[in-house]
């Protein structure tokens, strides 16, 4: 839609990126959650070429478009030709497919885990579930779309006020996201700390 726009009002080449990106926020502390947020953002990158006029910009409020685009052919009337600028790649092109892994994620499940392993200790600490989506397309024909996702999970467990470990899991994808492994190994330190001395040195 954005490029045709930009076709329509003269322009020789555009090249657009959407970005959409989802992020929530669970954050929990003594073992119980304390606040939960959810975010939804969508940005653009645009680059526009007229007469060799090279213009780039981002917009990260759709509500902006046209204003964001006249302002982007108004450059173009008094900027000078960029004599290096060659065009951009003439399209399509074919890209390998690569497997997406739909699973979803229940983040009231992980914390679920976290305070069920937290046992004796006091779980505090914060998930975020973050998911994400490009799309890009040039007046040439070239176009593609991508997904990303990623969760990260730090906690800190306390055994007592003056004693606690800390631990962190994060990873692009399920598989390799451990949780309990975390869990475990903040216990494990927030356990170990309890009644420490000074050592001799």
């Amino acid at each position: 839609e954005i490029v045709d726009a930009c076709l329509a009002l003269g322009a020789d080449d555009v090249v657009c990126h959407v970005g959409t990106t989802t992020k929530k926020q669970i954050r929990f502390a003594n073992s119980a959650i304390t606040a939960s947020k959810l975010w939804d953002s969508v940005s653009a990158s645009i680059l526009v070429a007229k007469d060799q006029r090279v213009v780039a910009t981002s917009l990260n409020d759709p509500s902006q478009l046209d204003a964001t685009l006249d302002q982007i052919f108004k450059l173009t009337r008094v900027l000078g030709p960029n004599e290096a600028y060659r065009g951009i790649a003439k399209g399509p092109f074919t890209y390998r497919a690569v497997p997406v892994d739909t699973t979803e994620v229940v983040e009231e499940d992980v914390i679920a885990q976290v305070f069920s392993i937290a046992d004796e200790c006091r779980a505090a600490g914060v998930l975020y579930n973050i998911s994400s989506s490009d799309e890009m397309a040039t007046s040439s024909g070239a176009a593609g779309t991508d997904e990303g996702s990623a969760i990260e999970l730090s906690v800190r467990m306390f055994a007592d006020d003056t004693s606690s470990g800390h631990a962190v899991s994060c990873s692009r994808t399920l598989e390799d996201f451990d949780p309990e492994g975390a869990c475990q190994r903040a216990r494990d330190i927030a356990l170990m700390s309890r009644d420490a001395r000074m050592g001799s040195e």
